[in-house]
């Protein structure tokens, strides 16, 4: 998953729904931010309009859900990084 910055152009922490774009005007990216954190549902596109991922956050820390095995094996592999936290089953927190 993209890191976005959670701050805007003036400094300001971003809130409410947020898109990118790809230079050709298709999203690349969309989701929602809480006090500058990421937050909910983020989807992720390709620069063809076909969706590519899809990630949940909680304040700004990525939520997996699955096995600590699993998340251990993302983390393994880089698509996710940080200490891990949570109960197997309940979903993880993975902070970036």
């Amino acid at each position: 998953m993209k890191d976005i910055p959670g701050i805007d152009e003036d400094g300001n922490p971003k809130n409410g729904p947020f898109e990118l774009f790809f230079k050709n005007g298709l999203v690349s990216c969309q989701g929602e931010f809480d006090n500058g954190k990421q937050s909910g549902k983020w989807k992720y596109f390709l620069n063809n309009g076909q969706m590519q991922s899809s990630g949940s956050f909680k304040d700004g820390k990525i939520v997996v859900r699955g096995p600590r095995s699993l998340v251990q094996l993302l983390c393994g592999f880089g698509l996710v990084d940080g200490p891990v936290s949570g109960e197997a089953g309940r979903g993880l927190l993975v902070e970036r």
